[in-house]
């Protein structure tokens, strides 16, 4: 019953309040990895710019000193210099003892806690990992140092949210202790008191208690361990209702803290942030806010005195001296979600209102953070770790104060937040695509710019597909030292040439006029989804009008759902040896999507009008068009049902500003491209004598591949009557696509696609192989990504090209994802297997709409509603093979003329019998005439 009381208690925290939990973690005693510090600011400002000079191996009394000013300038909040500090030592140490060397270790340690406190997740994690195996390695599973090589690597684990091997982490710690004896409780405590932070922040709180009750038995005799943990273990009570426990450790410990801490430092910042979050969870906001604010004193050098959080936050954000971005930015949100928890306990409106105040500066300066991040990685673990539950929670204030106010200023900034939220590093791509010639960068910048990125991404990929932990190993050195290349590569940019780093890297969103304008032009709607953490919304714009719809989702009937509409439109086999049960599943889900997701959305939305969507998390897996409004009768044939398609147009994007960038692409599009760019692959059986035979994995991968019949008439039938270059058989290679795709403004590939659903820049499109051996044909996510492609339509006539991984911030992972990165204004996509024939028919259909001057989104519909028309019958009529293919981007009408074929009146020769046959007939004509 006790269990059960836990589970309900849990549940309910999951879906009624905060998401986010304290991650106070410690690390081992600085003793143990670095120096004594006696070198001041200035001393250690001036070594490190008068560090310019030739390193050489007698160095390495300066290589100490720069260790020692690294930590100087850490201490002082002075991260960036201490980045620059530490990678000077570390270059020393690997010109004096080498890489594998306990001593560059130990200087690759120092700068990964850099670039942690610089909230530069992606490239810590790679240098803990590498730091990690060469410990290992050099040291020995018994040492203290690969001890604290597994906590540091718990810890960065879990601020990526990596929860099971930062678990597993903490686990080999305590093991490795346990067996070689080790006696100090102080480094058991530490990573129990780690390991209970890893479960509070997966909610199996009965565990995390049990982990952090284990870590204060063993810091009894250690008061400024205890201070610490107490904070912890006290929210993990209050998070279980044992709030009498909770508050007399509060009250014991934060007394404690009150004589014992006072300096500005780090540490101090963490303890009183733990005991805000404790006092917040019990509901005691009075006191949490308390704390909150000796938890911004202690992490500033500069403040003294704060007032309300709301009225300092500007400052405290942007006018202050602080010494951890990581910590500052961590108690603005921790504070954004008290003043959420006070609002929806009391209903007060000022509480709204302030904790607004705090939404609004914690948005602009996450929107700096995001533009100053050099790496594509951090930008996506940012969303991961924070922007997201920021978004959500500035939609949240904002719509809660327009309820309030009707001032519509409130909604406008809700969209500006959303979009903030959606497919960053495609903004940035398609701005520097787009404009480039705006800002003056020297082409060998350019190239050694895409170089870099080309370079990472194929070691990477290299990665991946390695086949032992000593090649991956070899591996992740060179991605951490590439890392490390492009950001100081980026940092001159930034210094050299600012206009072209400002384009390049910051976000230029579309406001809300620029969007209805748009919209005014296509006589469309825009239908954005911000499905956040806890809240979840649709917004709704016309070319007049902005509306923020609340959305009423129970996440385990959704995802119920979600998963039973996949089964209906993608397993094949199910439709025909079930098809009743799949009809009533089909109807089922479908009707609850449409009521769930779309009936608020379209409830004044006029038949007819042209729908863009923008989808969010799972819905981008989800065709619109099979939603239905209500129940079909029984005896309806499938065709007859009411489906969504046959109401509105729809197409999908991935952003409002991606939308308008896109229109603005097609409008500056050259008209002088040649026409159609097609390929249709085959896939013969693989013998002894093929280039794919010595591949290895490339062999596996082709053997399973069918033939695409349909394929091959599909792009045959392109061919008799539209103009373009047409590659079949062995000559619709990988190779002959790189060497054209710059030059149409259609491409249309009809092949296989692989989707990888774990590493998706993995995921490719599999042309014929050929014996050059030149490429392996199996063009990949992260190749296509990498390219210019200058094309107006890129029509994928192949398996889950729109299907993918949902990354926080980015979207949808997907092959046809990649074509967008590269420049294509749209994309004509398929979110499953696609059944051979009905692409074929809806092929035909699409082109020949295209050809009579119908927008895009309107010649799939067509297309669609033809193919049902086609005289199919039974189960051939249901979504499964219909509604596999969306257009995504700009849906304006293209030019496809007519093939120009040879006519007879354009041949001389044929003017005589022409003219002989003319004359009979006139003479036969006249001699009717007269008889009649």
């Amino acid at each position: 019953m006790a269990t059960m009381k836990i589970i309900i208690v849990c549940l309910t925290i999951f879906y009624t309040h905060t998401f986010i939990a304290a991650q106070n973690y410690l690390v081992f005693p600085a003793s143990v990895v670095s120096l004594n510090n006696n070198l001041s600011f200035d001393s250690s400002l001036q070594l490190l710019k008068q560090n310019s000079l030739n390193i050489d191996k007698n160095s390495l009394q300066k290589a100490i000193l720069l260790k020692k000013a690294g930590h100087q300038f850490q201490n002082l909040g002075k991260h960036e210099y201490a980045r620059d500090a530490f990678q000077k030592a570390l270059d020393i140490n690997e010109l004096v003892f080498g890489k594998e060397s306990m001593e560059f270790n130990r200087a690759l340690l120092d700068l990964s806690s850099a670039y942690m406190l610089l909230i530069r997740y992606y490239e810590a994690a790679g240098m803990y990992q590498e730091v990690q195996i060469a410990v290992l390695q050099l040291a020995g599973e018994q040492s203290l140092e690969y001890w604290h090589t597994l906590n540091e690597n718990a810890i960065v684990f879990a601020k990526t949210r990596q929860w099971v091997k930062a678990r597993n982490s903490c686990r080999e710690a305590l093991q490795l202790m346990d067996q070689y004896k080790h006696q100090d409780p102080l480094h058991r405590a530490v990573v129990y008191n780690n390991l209970g932070a890893v479960y509070k922040n997966q909610w199996q709180l009965s565990k995390a208690v049990d982990a952090y009750e284990m870590s204060m038995k063993l810091a009894k005799n250690i008061p400024s361990l205890q201070m610490s943990i107490a904070a912890n273990l006290a929210e993990a009570y209050a998070w279980i209702g044992r709030t009498k426990e909770a508050q007399a450790l509060l009250y014991k410990y934060e007394k404690t803290a009150n004589q014992r801490i006072s300096d500005k430092n780090l540490v101090n910042a963490r303890i009183w942030t733990q005991y805000g979050c404790a006092y917040a969870v019990l509901k005691q906001f009075d006191s949490a806010k308390r704390c909150y604010v000796k938890a911004f004193l202690s992490n500033s050098s500069n403040i003294t005195k704060i007032g309300s959080i709301p009225e300092f936050a500007q400052e405290l954000m942007f006018g202050n001296d602080y010494l951890a971005t990581c910590a500052q930015a961590g108690i603005m949100m921790y504070s954004i979600e008290m003043y959420k928890q006070i609002y929806e306990s009391t209903q007060d409106f000022n509480a709204l209102k302030e904790g607004y105040k705090v939404v609004q500066v914690m948005a602009k300066y996450g929107e700096t953070l995001m533009d100053s991040y050099l790496s594509e990685d951090n930008k996506l673990i940012l969303f991961k770790l924070g922007a997201a539950i920021l978004f959500d929670r500035s939609i949240y204030f904002a719509h809660e104060l327009y309820k309030h106010t009707q001032d519509q200023q409130y909604l406008e900034d809700a969209f500006s937040y959303a979009e903030r939220s959606k497919s960053t590093l495609l903004i940035h791509a398609l701005r520097s695509k787009g404009e480039q010639s705006l800002v003056m960068l020297p082409e060998t910048e350019k190239a050694k710019e895409k170089a870099l990125q080309q370079a990472l991404l194929q070691l990477k990929k290299q990665k991946i597909e390695s086949e032992n932990a000593e090649e991956s190993n070899a591996l992740l050195k060179k991605i951490n030292a590439i890392n490390r290349e492009i950001e100081d590569f980026k940092l001159n940019l930034m210094d050299q040439y600012p206009s072209y780093y400002k384009h390049r890297y910051d976000i230029g969103l579309g406001d809300l006029n620029a969007v209805q304008t748009y919209l005014a032009q296509e006589d469309a709607v825009l239908i954005e989804y911000a499905l956040g953490v806890q809240m979840h919304y649709v917004f709704v714009i016309s070319k007049d009008s902005l509306q923020l719809i609340p959305l009423n989702i129970d996440p385990t009937k959704d995802k119920l759902h979600t998963v039973n509409m996949r089964k209906v439109l993608t397993k094949y086999a199910y439709l025909i040896e079930q098809e009743e049960k799949a009809d009533s599943l089909l109807i089922e889900c479908s009707h609850y999507f449409y009521q769930t997701y779309l009936s608020s959305a379209v409830k004044n939305v006029n038949k007819g009008k042209h729908l863009i969507i923008i989808p969010d998390q799972h819905l981008a897996h989800l065709p619109f068009e099979t939603f239905m409004s209500r129940r079909p009768s029984r005896d309806a044939a499938y065709k007859n049902y009411p489906f969504l398609l046959k109401d509105y147009p729809i197409s999908y994007n991935y952003s409002a500003t991606i939308m308008l960038n896109q229109k603005k692409k097609h409008k500056s599009n050259p008209v002088d491209k040649k026409g159609i760019l097609a390929f249709a692959a085959s896939y013969p059986n693989v013998s002894s004598s093929s280039a794919t035979a010595n591949r290895g994995s490339s062999r596996t991968l082709r053997e399973g591949l069918t033939p695409l019949p349909g394929a091959i008439q599909e792009v045959k039938m392109m061919q008799r009557s539209l103009p373009g270059t047409y590659f079949s058989g062995q000559s619709a290679n990988e190779q002959n696509f790189k060497n054209n795709v710059q030059n149409y403004n259609i491409i249309h590939l009809a092949m296989h696609g692989l989707l990888d659903k774990k590493n998706p820049i993995l995921s490719s499109l599999v042309f014929t192989d050929d014996p050059s051996g030149v490429e392996d044909n199996f063009l990949k996510a992260y190749e296509i990504a990498q390219m210019d492609i200058d094309a107006d339509l890129v029509v994928l006539s192949a398996c889950e090209t729109g299907y993918g991984r949902f990354l926080q911030g980015e979207g949808v992972m997907s092959l046809a994802h990649s074509f967008s990165y590269a420049g294509a204004s749209s994309v004509l996509m398929s979110l499953w297997q696609v059944n051979d024939y009905s692409t074929s028919k809806i092929m035909s259909h699409y082109y020949h709409n295209l050809r009579i001057g119908q927008s895009k989104d309107k010649a799939l519909q067509a297309a669609k509603l033809d193919y049902l028309q086609d005289n199919i019958q039974g189960i051939t009529q249901l979504p499964a093979f219909w509604a596999a293919f969306v257009q995504t981007g700009n849906t304006d009408p293209i030019q496809i003329s007519l093939k120009k074929e040879r006519s007879l009146l354009s041949t001389p020769l044929t003017w005589v019998p022409i003219g002989v046959i003319g004359f009979f007939l006139l003479l036969w004509y006249s001699k009717r005439k007269r008889i009649a």
